[in-house]
């Protein structure tokens, strides 16, 4: 159903073959020595080590993806509003506490950010990114994407001047580890590309 992924596949192996060593999309890069110069495999240890080469720049893609979306959500929101949180990720979703009145503002800049970062790698394919959005991950629903509001007293186009930031709560040292609510957001290459 995917036919360039066997010719990705393909390329990915003899790169290997040829150079020792396979790159990720941000650079990043994992020896396989004993690849280099081999034409056919028949050793199980070569076999397996042609199928790492090849799940090596698919998952650390994914991981700088998801590092980057991170970073970038994190440096926006400390400095456009730090109530909203970023709490965990997980695989390929990122966790955020957002206040319920600041939800309609947040939600739109982390899809907008989350997408950016494919394009800042140099993804050619658009990355789609859903929003969950519940109190608990077992009550988290699609978000019905509604329309930005400005919440945090910030415009949701431009951005561009500072939230009112509440005080956090004296919890006499503790803190919840399952704050409410909460966004789940996952992004992913559109279904049928590849």
């Amino acid at each position: 159903t995917y036919p360039k992924v066997k010719l990705h596949q393909a390329r990915i192996e003899n790169f290997a073959k040829m150079r020792g060593y396979v790159a990720d999309l941000v650079g990043r890069r994992r020896h396989v020595p004993r690849l280099r110069g081999v034409r056919q495999i028949y050793d199980p240890k070569l076999h397996s080590l042609l199928r790492q080469a090849v799940n090596f720049t698919i998952q650390s893609t994914g991981a700088a993806i998801i590092k980057l979306a991170m970073i970038r959500c994190y440096e926006f929101f400390q400095r456009e509003c730090p109530e909203v949180q970023l709490l965990a990720s997980r695989h390929d979703e990122l966790q955020f506490s957002v206040p319920e009145n600041k939800k309609s503002w947040a939600i739109p800049h982390i899809k907008r950010i989350m997408e950016g970062v494919g394009r800042e790698i140099g993804l050619t394919v658009p990355m789609l990114v859903e929003i969950e959005v519940g109190k608990t991950w077992g009550d988290a629903v699609e978000w019905n994407g509604a329309a930005a509001q400005t919440d945090c007293g910030i415009d949701s186009t431009s951005a561009n001047r500072a939230c009112d930031t509440a005080k956090q709560p004296d919890t006499g040292g503790l803190q919840s580890r399952r704050p409410e609510p909460f966004c789940s957001s996952s992004s992913s290459p559109p279904p049928g590309r590849a």
